[in-house]
């Protein structure tokens, strides 16, 4: 979701209330780091993200030039063709495997 949000200019905040019983119970680290490849911040406790949210609400919700800087490096392409590049490259997959 959080990369939708991105791709649409929309401000995040990352929280997650049972962080430690869920990397033990359900999912280890993967790839993505929050806190290094997140587009917004990464909260701890339930007063950051209030403090969060409140900030987000006095900038009428728009997001940083810093952030939207990374997600334009993130996104590299950002048109109206994702659609069709995919259905390309599935196209030349099975061109590929005939």
């Amino acid at each position: 979701m959080f990369f939708d949000f991105a791709y649409m200019d929309k401000p995040s905040i990352y929280y997650q209330f049972d962080y430690e019983e869920y990397r033990k119970s359900h999912y280890g680290e993967g790839y993505f780091s929050y806190e290094k490849d997140g587009f917004g911040p990464v909260c701890y406790n339930e007063l950051a993200v209030i403090k969060n949210i409140k900030l987000f609400a006095e900038k009428d919700f728009m997001i940083d030039e810093k952030m939207r800087k990374k997600i334009e490096k993130f996104f590299s392409i950002r048109d109206k063709n994702n659609c069709k590049r995919i259905y390309e490259e599935i196209i030349k997959l099975i061109d590929n495997n005939h």
